[in-house]
This record gives structure tokens, sequence and C-alpha cells, in this order.
């Protein structure tokens, strides 16, 4: 979080207004905890809708809070014969380019059509250089955010039943897992829960709680359904594609 001070300290002592890359939820909820302890900052999230998971700050002088800041934000919209494509695979096409991550900041994926919102200084860039996404011949436009339509990324649903809510058993639950293999990613630091890196087979899940899993996507623990007979834990997950 050094940068986002720098940043910040900038921002202060040039009397300007400075954007940072894209972050995902867990690390904007400390950069506001360290941005709400620098005197004088103001700040604002930017980046997409409001229910958007990445988004970016633009930091200033607070004095600076009722000006019109400029749009930082650009939109790519990538069309094609889509449907057998997923968030990876667009994510992996777009990091393929040379890409940092924190350039990149949602994929919102339609029928026909993914949106993603990224910096602007790459749009251009994306435009002339985006002609497949995994095997698929794409079109590539920028669009503005009154054309932009959000829908929430695709899921399948799954009702289960389980011995626990230990993230091993949750995590071998929602991409078909052994217990072994599950506590194989943990161990290798492959897990995040709610963006946080978690390390322990014994971590203890609640509902809302998103399961991140390197290499085989994402998983919500949606509710707690009740018992079995037997004791087992009746649950629902989504598993986003």
């Amino acid at each position: 979080m050094r940068m986002l001070i720098d940043k910040a300290e900038i921002a202060l002592n040039k009397h300007v207004v400075v954007d940072t890359d894209f972050i995902d939820p867990f690390e904007r909820k400390t950069a506001m905890a360290i941005f709400n302890g620098i005197h004088n900052l103001g700040y604002l999230e930017a980046g997409g809708p409001e229910f958007a998971e990445r988004k970016y700050f633009l930091l200033f002088p607070d004095y600076m809070v009722q000006m019109d800041f400029i749009e930082y934000t650009s939109y790519l919209e990538i069309s094609g014969d889509i449907n057998s494509l997923n968030h990876r695979d667009f994510l992996g096409s777009l990091m393929s380019m040379g890409i940092k991550r924190g350039k990149i900041g949602d994929i919102f994926i339609g029928e026909k059509s993914a949106i993603v919102s990224l910096k602007k200084e790459i749009g251009d860039y994306l435009l002339m250089n985006i002609q497949k996404v995994g095997n698929v011949n794409v079109k590539c436009s920028l669009i503005s955010i009154d054309k932009v339509v959000f829908k929430e990324q695709a899921y399948e649903r799954k009702d289960l039943f389980i011995a626990s809510e230990r993230l091993d058993v949750m995590l071998g639950a929602a991409f078909n897992l052994s217990r072994n293999e599950s506590q194989a990613k943990i161990e290798a630091g492959d897990i995040k829960i709610n963006w946080e890196s978690v390390e322990k087979s014994s971590y203890k899940l609640e509902p809302g709680d998103m399961i991140s899993a390197r290499g085989l996507g994402r998983a919500l623990y949606e509710t707690r359904n009740g018992l079995s007979k037997k004791g087992r834990l009746n649950i629902a997950l989504k598993i986003y594609k």
C-alpha cells in the first residue's frame, strides 16, 4: 500500500488529481482506512457501476471535492461467438498482451458481447490489437458509459450436503476436488476468501463469503439451509463461469 500513500502525497503536495490502479474489494477497504487517516485528502471511487468489485480511486486535496473530474475509465466491448468463453478466457487474453492486472477492472459477460472496464490509457492499444479471445475471432469497440449494459457474471448454482464449513471441504465441493487436492491448493497460497489470502484448511466459511481459487475460478457461499437427518449441512453455492 506504500504506492497509494505516495500517490496521496503527490495529490496533496502538487494540488492535483491522481488516479490509482484498479484494486479488489479487500484492497479497497484497506486503502480507504489509509486515506481516511490522511489530513486534507479527498477521494472518490471510480471505474464501473456501484456493484463493481474492482475499482480505482481518484485522490485530491479535499477542497477540490466539488469539481468535475476527468474520466479515467474506458469501456471495451468485445463481440463475436462468445458463448463458449468465460471470465478467465477474457482476462487471459488481455493479460497475454502485457497488460497489468491493475489496468483492468471488471469484465461483464453477456450473450453476444463482453464489456471490460479499463484504464483509459490502454483503450486504444487493446482496440487495435485484440483479434481473438481463446480460439474465437472477435471484434472490439470502445463505447461510452451511457451505452454500457452491465450484467452479473454467469454462474451455476449448486445445492448440496457437506460435512462442515471448513475451507478444504467447501473448496472440494465447489470445484470437485479431493480433500488432498483442496489442502494442497490452500497450502500453496492459491486461495483467497473475500479477496484475502487464507492458508488454513480449517478456516470456517460463512454465507456471503467469496472463494477465489487460482486456476479454477470463483465460488460464492450463498446460503446455509439447515441440517439433514444425518447432521450434514445443506448449502447453496454459486460457481462463477
